[in-house]
């Protein structure tokens, strides 16, 4: 809010008026003074004295041209050019010559004091510019020099000519002089302000203590001339003394009286100068200074709306400016947050991980050391397994391990899975002092759990006390949960290649064993392809350069630019990195094999290794079928009786048949300390059970 200033019109109307002022009052020291003047010509010519006539002239001319110069300032406010200055002056010199050579008493003095004390009442409106202030230390000096003349040199010397010498003519002048300038002075002074207060005090002071006890002395000596002798001179000076300092003190005692408000004045505006708002002066006098009092309160109170305004806005801002600050930083700590969560993604290794997030960690937070704890295998010790500081990286190079729930806030965490703050680790009774880490000031641990399970700690450090507020733990919480969860990432990631590494390498045994099985079952080496269609293979046809390659798993590639030899191609035919044959290409010479045609084979060839695969364990599914079938059929055919030697005939039958063995025997194992074997049941060929005579029969041919 903005204060608002007073409309012209009113300014221009406020001007008008003290001009008008200004002007009437100067009309009427003009008046009386002109009334001195034309008395004291008049007095002249009625003592005939030729000199008297002329200091008449002489001070009639100079009123003039003072007045002339009165006028053009009354009516041309701030515009008084130098030389209507220089002719003021010269009046004032003037003057005093005059005063020097005769001395007049009421009309030289009252001229003089009304030249001093308009100059200093037009303060107000003319500029405060050298030669005002010429001016006004002129008419002082000349004023002052004149009444000392008139009222103390003067009568001391009684033979100096003077315009009349009636006593109690020059007696009526001195006082009606002096009580007319005193009363008009005053006026003056106090009703058009000064710029600056010592003006107005100055002004005041000179006019109380050179005015009346001169004034009074000049009456004392001029009525008392004739009976005067040198001793009462002395007295009279004696008292003149005294009357001027009495005078002088009551004049500081008004004056100090008349200026209190003044000096509260600028005691309010000294405190409002010093920040101090609610300073408000409330005079509440009727005159110009209350006035005044009232318009410096609304422009302090209307400065004290704007200050407080503007504190609010400055406050306001301030609080978005931090707030801006804080979000900045908490973008911050979120882009590091995200770029945590993409190195915990894409890196598959704790000893990669650990220190890189250790490091990302302390540089995106700004933290003195930032250390990642695992519970070792037994649970009962957490290790430190990476360090962003110095001091961690040689805790980390010694093994550095704190005891769960004995040791630190980091054996507190991991106990309890709870986290656990040190704002000041001095005044922490769990804080474990470090002499690696002698800097640190405030600390923050927090648990790396998977579900209830704790794996470890988040160990985090500052030299800083108090550096940990809130958002710092909510998000550092999160950054241990993804820790957390990296870790366990990572170690499934490694069991499940363990595992599949072990399926792997029996798989592998499994097809070797099977593939040479099958090998030696059908008791072929291949199976040739020609212009005639398939033909088996029961001798290797790869020669030994040939079957080093393919053993090797490695392509062999022989072309053969003349037209007596050919060209020669062998694929390796793998299932999970294990060689079961060989896809063998043979072209007429002349033939250069391009890599498109290598690659066309080569895939050829893998899918040929799984479709023998399929076709291998289609085989080994159909067989299993056959013999879980077989199964169930003898086992169905076992159930459909009740007499144990009609089943023992029947298990024996089926099986020959199944099996298409010759001879199938069945005995039975009677437990003792001595092994003994009793014949039980034969089925040589087609011949009957044995009888139950125990005799073992003889193998049938």
């Amino acid at each position: 809010m903005s204060t608002s200033a007073m409309p012209a019109s009113e300014t221009k109307m406020s001007a008008t008026a003290d001009q008008r002022r200004l002007i009437t009052v100067l009309a009427l020291g003009a008046a009386l003074a002109a009334t001195m003047t034309v008395a004291s010509f008049l007095l002249s010519f009625w003592q005939g004295a030729w000199q008297h006539r002329l200091v008449g002239f002489l001070m009639t001319g100079w009123f003039l041209v003072f007045l002339l110069g009165l006028l053009i300032v009354a009516l041309r406010p701030g515009r008084v050019s130098l030389a209507t200055w220089l002719v003021i002056l010269a009046s004032d010199v003037v003057l005093l010559a005059v005063t020097a050579f005769i001395a007049d008493l009421g009309v030289i003095l009252a001229l003089a004091l009304v030249a001093g004390v308009l100059l200093l009442s037009l303060q107000a409106f003319a500029p405060q510019s050298r030669q005002v202030r010429r001016a006004l230390i002129s008419a002082f000096i000349f004023g002052g020099t004149a009444v000392l003349n008139d009222t103390l040199i003067a009568p001391a010397l009684l033979n100096m000519p003077r315009l009349t010498t009636q006593p109690w003519v020059q007696a009526l002048l001195s006082a009606g002089g002096g009580i007319v300038i005193l009363v008009w002075g005053l006026m003056l002074a106090w009703s058009y302000p000064f710029s600056s207060l010592r003006q107005r005090l100055l002004t005041i002071f000179l006019l109380f203590s050179i005015l009346p006890p001169w004034t009074v002395a000049g009456v004392f000596f001029f009525l008392n001339r004739s009976r005067l002798a040198t001793p009462q001179i002395s007295l009279g000076v004696m008292l003149l003394l005294i009357a001027a300092l009495l005078t002088g003190v009551l004049a500081a005692i008004l004056a100090h009286l008349v200026t209190a408000p003044v000096r509260y004045l600028l005691e309010v505006a000294q405190r409002v100068r010093g920040g101090d708002y609610d300073a408000l002066s409330r005079l509440g006098q009727s005159d110009e200074l209350g006035a005044i009092s009232q318009a410096y309160d609304q422009v302090t109170e209307k400065m004290r709306e704007v200050v407080y305004e503007l504190e609010q806005r400055i406050a306001e801002r301030s609080r978005l400016q931090q707030m801006a600050e804080r979000s900045l930083y908490q973008a911050d700590q979120l882009r590091a947050v995200a770029e945590i969560a993409r190195v915990a993604a894409s890196v598959q290794s704790l000893e990669r991980l650990l220190p890189e997030v250790a490091v990302r960690i302390s540089e995106a937070f700004g933290f003195y050391h930032v250390g990642i704890f695992l519970l070792d295998e037994t649970g009962k010790f957490a290790v430190l397994r990476a360090a962003s500081s110095e001091g961690g990286k040689r805790m980390l190079a010694r093994g550095h391990r704190l005891e769960v729930g004995q040791v630190g806030i980091v054996g507190y965490v991991t106990a309890t899975g709870r986290p656990r703050i040190a704002l000041d680790v001095g005044d922490d009774a769990v804080y474990f002092q470090n002499p690696d880490l002698p800097h640190t000031r405030s600390e923050l641990a927090l648990p790396l759990k998977i579900g209830d399970r704790i794996v470890g700690a988040l160990d985090v450090q500052s030299t800083k006390p108090e550096a940990f507020q809130r958002e710092d733990v909510q998000i550092l919480s999160a950054v241990a949960d993804q820790i957390a969860l990296a870790i366990e990432n990572i170690r499934l990631y490694e069991s499940t290649r363990r595992s599949l590494a072990e399926v792997e390498t029996f798989y592998r045994q499994y097809l070797e064993r099977e593939w040479g099985r099958l090998r030696r079952e059908q008791r072929l080496a291949g199976f040739r392809y020609g212009l005639t269609g398939a033909m088996p293979i029961e001798q290797p046809v790869l020669g030994g350069e040939v079957q080093q390659k393919v053993n090797a798993g490695e392509v062999y590639r022989k072309s053969s630019p003349q037209l007596d030899e050919p060209a020669e191609l062998a694929i390796p035919l793998r299932l999970r990195g294990e060689t079961i044959g060989a896809l063998y290409v043979t072209m007429p010479g002349g033939v250069v094999w391009t890599d498109d045609e290598v690659e066309l084979v080569n895939a050829v060839a893998d899918r040929l290794a799984l479709a023998l695969e399929n076709a291998r364990l289609f085989e080994q599914t159909a067989r299993r079928a056959d013999r879980e079938r077989a199964v169930a059929e003898i086992t169905a055919k076992i159930r459909s009786t009740n007499d144990p030697q009609l089943m023992l005939q029947i298990a024996v039958e089926e099986l020959k048949q199944v099996l298409g063995a010759q001879e199938i025997r069945i005995r039975s194992y009677t437990p003792s300390t001595e092994e003994k074997v009793s014949p039980f049941f034969d089925l040589p060929g087609d011949e009957s059970l044995l009888p139950p005579d125990g005799n073992e029969p003889q193998p049938s041919p």
